[in-house]
């Protein structure tokens, strides 16, 4: 068995017995071609463990339902439901939180108890591109 099923096959155990949390991101590289970025937070044993999911190249567009097919599909492959997720956290695009078609308004359809909520480091950029730079770069400003 090579390493890194191994690896694969201990987090799949522990995510059984387990909540998730998933932090999604979508991001253009320099291909042009969106790609989905996850982070999954969960249980195990006694400690609580980070761990990057997954980076699935998005066949079609960045829309909420593509996030979500995309997404689903590589959930079913651990054989991992959307009911075993307590929480998710995106940034505020339009695809990831919008009321009727948003990736997570659609989870939210299938788990109506799962949190969201805002990355802060995307509240952080957003802050930053309105304060000058001299003031963000000069402690003592």
């Amino acid at each position: 068995m090579d390493l890194s099923a191994n690896i694969d096959g201990n987090v799949q155990s522990k995510l059984q017995s387990s909540g998730f949390v998933l932090q999604v991101d979508e991001l253009t590289g320099i291909s042009n071609k969106a790609q989905l970025l996850t982070f999954i937070r969960f249980i195990g044993g006694n400690q609580i463990i980070n761990q990057f999911f997954c980076c699935e190249e998005m066949p079609l567009t960045t829309r909420g339902q593509h996030i979500l097919d995309t997404l689903s599909a590589y959930l079913k492959k651990w054989n991992l439901s959307w009911n075993s997720c307590v929480g998710i956290c995106t940034n505020g695009a339009p695809s990831m939180i919008g009321s009727i078609k948003g990736f997570v308004s659609l989870i939210q359809q299938q788990n109506p108890n799962i949190i969201r909520t805002h990355c802060f480091l995307h509240r952080e950029v957003l802050v930053s591109k309105t304060i000058p730079v001299e003031q963000v770069l000069n402690p003592s400003y």
